[in-house]
């Protein structure tokens, strides 16, 4: 009998790839060739799940957000391995703020072998109490103000604050901020770090330059800021998918990068890596959260009385070819 695992190898695709085609994921970000040869491939060799998948579950719950947004695609990568170290597999599914979706979580939450949940996404107060009635223990993995449950998040504040003065230091004074909405605590909580340097040098705060889109793009702010006419050195974008539109922007511009514009993103997973010129980030890796939240998570399952905690996640500065010393 065949494995995921051994399925991924034959096929030369990764497991998470394998996992999200036979959990029958359609709105995952695979071409419907991979995912007919995963499924020919499964069928062929008589993939079953076997007992420990069965038995030892966890399901990654992602609300209001499709797996296609690169950095949950990471996130769930990083958890599947590190949950296969430790004997555990992942259920993954999608779920949006209805009552009929709750329904959905709830029913799979019960089901045999789920042992405990990882919450992602835009989750609110409402999922959560679902989750906390259900009995079913779970830690919360990203950024959020609610009270009483397990919680593993990045430190915002520092990341917006550390990128900022990382640039300020190489000698940009206008720095632009690209950001999504201002209500979500991810966005509001990198200004307050991006501010927070400003002031640590002495430097007046432009709000011009921070750009907010509500769907988080980052070609439409550089080309807003162009219409606008307003000068920067720098960039600054809230997350890896606006860092990437941002460079393209500007290479379609022609400007170049990093000699005219340098460019950091906050978080970041491949994608970074495979920019041309490789785009530099503020991040910590998937890899050591994903083990942070399953180490909270196993507390957890393995007593339902602990008192919930708060995990912080220190995000670090990766310099790649994105950013340089400002030249006069």
């Amino acid at each position: 009998m065949i494995t995921k695992k051994e399925i991924a190898e034959r096929l030369g695709v990764s497991r998470t790839t394998v996992s999200l085609v036979l959990n029958r994921k359609l709105d995952a970000r695979i071409s419907e060739e991979t995912r007919q040869r995963v499924l020919e491939a499964a069928e062929k060799f008589g993939y079953k799940p076997d007992e420990a998948e069965i038995q030892n579950l966890i399901c990654y719950v992602l609300c209001n957000r499709r797996i296609d947004i690169p950095h949950y695609y990471e996130q769930l990568r990083a958890l599947e391995q590190a949950a296969s170290e430790r004997d555990f597999r992942i259920v993954f599914m999608t779920v949006d703020h209805s009552e009929e979706e709750y329904a959905k979580m709830i029913g799979i939450l019960k089901s045999p072998g789920i042992k405990g949940a990882v919450l992602a996404g835009d989750f609110n107060v409402e999922i959560v109490r679902r989750i906390q009635e259900s009995k079913v223990p779970f830690v919360a993995n990203g950024v959020s103000d609610i009270e009483g449950i397990n919680l593993v998040y990045p430190d915002h504040f520092k990341a917006g604050f550390d990128a900022t003065n990382y640039l300020l230091e190489l000698g940009h004074r206008r720095i632009a901020f690209l950001t999504g909405e201002l209500y979500k605590l991810t966005h509001s909580r990198l200004l307050a770090g991006y501010r927070g340097a400003y002031e640590k040098h002495g430097l007046d705060f432009d709000p011009a330059l921070v750009q907010i889109s509500h769907t988080e793009r980052g070609d439409d702010l550089v080309q807003r800021m162009k219409e606008l006419a307003i000068e920067y050195s720098a960039i600054i974008a809230a997350n890896e998918h606006m860092g990437i539109e941002a460079l393209t922007e500007l290479k379609t511009e022609g400007r170049e990068i990093p000699e005219e514009v340098s460019i950091i993103a906050i978080g970041g997973g491949h994608a970074s890596t495979q920019c041309r010129p490789s785009l530099s980030v503020m991040g910590g890796g998937e890899e050591p959260m994903s083990r942070l939240v399953l180490d909270a998570l196993e507390k957890n399952i393995n007593n339902l009385n602990l008192t919930p905690e708060k995990v912080v996640v220190e995000n670090k500065l990766v310099e790649r070819e994105s950013t340089r010393l400002l030249m006069n």
